[in-house]
């Protein structure tokens, strides 16, 4: 994501619907990255 400069992700559910996003912040947060 940093090397692409990409900040946010949507979150789709199984019909590829928009159902939340998560931003770089909230990975660091919950410690994924």
């Amino acid at each position: 994501m940093q090397e692409k400069k990409i900040n946010a992700l949507c979150v789709v559910n199984k019909q590829n619907q928009v159902c939340g996003a998560l931003n770089m912040h909230d990975l660091v947060r919950a410690g994924i990255v």
